[in-house]
């Protein structure tokens, strides 16, 4: 590692020299880098498809260069599909499932696995968090869509993007950005369960030289749910505000701040005794989490970017983040194994209160030099930059002692939680984690800018500590182990349409948590390898990519076998396979999109349960496919109408991986069917759409993880009218 860690910043620091020892040609003032080099903006897509990404380099890089596999999916396919949050709005990616346990309004947006694997480091609290980013910030938390303009996925380990990122991927939520001109919207849905959503945004300039533009995006949500008492109620504000200070020189600020209240729902899919088969004739609307339960939040978004072109070759970016997210709630745990009465045949499952109030925040602070400069006929677009990253949380978890009775499934006779203000402090605790990280990054193309050459080298150091109030001799503090890290690609177009590419790549997960001596636990490691072909008609109408890749997850935390309620970092999991993905307009009116993953995932090591050696990791298909078709009639006496249909399968997945893997709970495969009618006018003088939309159009019932079923049939209509 030292020598390659060597050898990858030598190379990096000697081609971001150049310009200062060989000096780079000088352009006209004409010609000096422009800001559109760091920002990608609405007129960079073209419907569902995107042509240019900053994820992965920080540039604003053509797909068709980038010797990285990136998947985008833009607002107008997220509207079209009808997606509530995130999860929805990627379920027609390559290589994305989802490992919900609880009703969809539960759902925090963290949830998402890439490649068989979720991101956990990213945080300091017992959820996610190593694969979530805004604006290319680490984040946590809740996110209202209302504010996304486009969701990149980054495939497989990449910690050159950013600090901790799960050895699967990433997802990068880029925000929306004002107009110049005024205008705005208003959209308002309801739908099946009362479901119903508002949103109100707006975009104009603030000044008479257009110099300085916002946008601010209102939404209201009010869901019901097929679940006995399973509620959630949102609203969330954001604003964003650019100021083009000259022309060198950009401002842009994004926050949002979002307020949830919900009763929340645990599906109810449980085992047989001896767990040797799920629980048949559970009626699906039970809920034994009982109204009493609430997950409530409040979250806090917000970032600062400021761009500066130096001169003709360097540019200065600075930016923070900070975010804020504090939530209540008392929640129903129990097992998955259901108790049936030799004698009366009833038939009951556990029930577990506990109260958890975690307030958390975190900041981080970007500087990054950019430079982009020719020398000998190559292309260079060179990066240097830092970045400080602070989050801490305090956790306070109380349960009634003694805790609640099991209750029946059939006939259940009290949901009662109890005064949670009266329930005996079982954790009080505080967690930091402090990371410093160093990066520098070379992109190039040469060869008559048909080649594109990346390499980057990222160190990172990580100092966590926990401050245990209950137990003090359990409190710790240390730093992990340090990363040198190296991201490397090439991407070679065999035709002027045509790309081939590899690319390898690591990551990091810094975790705030210790063994059983006190031990701060190394951070999770990743690597991967990743190399196909991309392709992009020039008129648009066709673009695609076959990715075959490799990805090692190590360093994961298992139940120590010697000390119960403590963790071992004895973990390794694998994953190879193939991922198609296509963004086609066979003809102007129609759009495609479609996705094939083929996943092999094993665990490769594991102490705790050795006959899991072997098996596929949890809830990651083995194989899974989408098809996404929409017309849309721009003439005739059908001018205005738009239909859309689409299908996602998911193969049959292993189930819960503390048990053993036997056919009766592995989740069985399933079909999935959407449909949309649209009707668009003019209204007032205004632009107004009607839709229709349909989610699991046949009903089916299945299990979207081996813990909670997917949804039934809902019904959705929704009005937009723009002004």
């Amino acid at each position: 590692m030292k020598f390659r860690s060597i050898l990858g910043s030598s190379a990096l620091l000697a081609a971001i020299a150049l310009p200062a020892t060989a000096g780079a040609a000088a352009a006209p003032a004409s010609e000096i880098v422009t800001l559109d080099e760091f920002t990608v903006t609405v007129a960079a897509d073209d419907g569902y498809k995107a042509t240019n990404v900053l994820s992965g380099t920080r540039f604003n890089t053509s797909l068709l260069d980038l010797p990285k596999p990136i998947d985008v999916v833009t607002r107008e396919f997220m509207l079209d599909i009808g997606a509530r949050d995130i999860t929805e709005a990627l379920q027609y990616v390559a290589g994305v499932t989802f490992n919900r346990e609880t009703d969809s309004a539960a759902q925090q947006d963290t949830d998402v696995l890439v490649r068989g694997f979720s991101g956990g480091g990213g945080g300091v609290s017992g959820g996610g968090g190593g694969n979530q980013y805004v604006n290319g910030y680490r984040t946590f938390g809740r996110f209202d869509t209302v504010s996304i303009e486009r969701i990149e996925v980054l495939k497989g380990p990449s910690s050159l993007f950013s600090g901790a990122i799960g050895a699967g991927g990433a997802l990068n939520t880029v925000t929306r950005t004002p107009s110049t001109r005024p205008k705005g919207q208003f959209m308002a849905s309801y739908g099946t369960y009362d479901r119903a959503r508002g949103t109100l945004e707006y975009s104009a300039p603030l000044t008479a030289d257009k110099r300085v533009t916002y946008w601010i995006g209102l939404s209201a949500r009010d869901d019901g749910s097929p679940y006995d008492f399973a509620n959630y109620r949102s609203m969330a504000v954001s604003p964003v505000v650019q100021w083009n200070l000259s022309k060198a020189t950009r401002v842009y600020a994004f926050a949002q701040w979002q307020h949830t209240e919900q009763v929340s729902a645990s599906p109810p899919v449980f085992l047989s005794p001896g767990n040797v088969g799920y629980l048949p004739g559970v009626r699906r609307s039970f809920n034994r989490q009982g109204p009493e339960s609430f997950h409530d939040s409040e979250v806090f978004h917000s970032t600062l970017d400021l761009t500066h072109v130096i001169n003709d070759v360097w540019t200065l970016k600075l930016g923070g983040t900070y975010r804020h997210f504090q939530r209540w709630r008392n929640l129903v745990t129990g097992g998955t194994t259901a108790t049936i009465n030799a004698t009366t045949g009833a038939r009951t499952v556990g029930r577990s209160a506990a109260y958890n109030n975690q307030p958390e925040s975190g900041y981080a602070l970007q500087p990054y030099l950019l430079g982009k400069f020719d020398y000998l006929g190559v292309t260079h677009r060179a990066i240097v930059g830092a970045e400080y990253f602070k989050h801490a949380a305090h956790e306070i978890t109380k349960q009634p002692s003694p805790n609640l009775t099991p209750i029946n499934i059939d006939v259940p006779a009290s949901y009662a939680l109890g005064d949670w203000r009266t329930y005996p402090v079982l954790r009080d605790q505080e967690n930091l984690l402090i990371s410093r990280a160093v990066t520098a990054n070379n992109l190039w193309q040469t060869a008559r800018n048909r080649a594109t050459v990346q390499l980057g080298y990222r160190r990172e150091e990580a100092y966590q500590a926990q401050r245990n109030y209950r137990t003090p001799t359990a409190s710790f503090s240390g730093k992990a182990k340090a990363a040198n890290l190296l991201s490397g690609g090439v991407a070679y177009r065999v035709l002027p349409r045509v790309a081939l590419f590899a690319a390898f790549s690591e990551s990091y997960e810094p975790l705030v948590r210790t063994d059983f001596f006190g031990r701060p636990f190394e951070p999770r490691a990743g690597t991967g390898t990743d190399y196909g072909v991309r392709w992009d008609r020039a008129d648009g109408r066709f673009s695609g990519t076959i990715n075959f890749f490799k990805v090692r997850n190590n360093n994961l935390e298992q139940a120590d076998p010697e000390h119960p309620g403590f963790q071992v970092q004895t973990g390794d999991n694998r994953a190879k396979g193939v991922e198609f993905s296509l963004n086609a307009r066979p003809a102007k009116a129609w759009q495609v999109v479609g996705s094939y993953t083929y996943n092999h995932t094993r665990v490769t090591r594991d102490i705790v349960r050795p006959a899991n050696i072997g098996l596929p990791t949890a809830n990651a298909p083995r194989r899974q496919w989408s098809l996404w078709n929409r017309y849309r009639f721009d003439e005739g006496v059908a001018k205005g109408f738009g239909a859309g249909v689409g299908v996602t399968f998911v193969g049959e997945r292993r189930g819960n991986p503390n048990l053993v893997d036997v056919p009766a709970i592995r989740s069985p495969a399933y079909h999935k069917v959407q449909a949309s009618l649209t009707y668009a006018t003019t209204l007032l003088a205004r632009r107004t759409t009607f839709a229709l939309s349909a989610d699991n159009l046949l009903d089916e019932d299945y299990l979207i993880t081996y813990a909670g079923y997917g949804e039934p049939r809902t019904i959705t209509g929704r009005v937009s009218f723009e002004f």
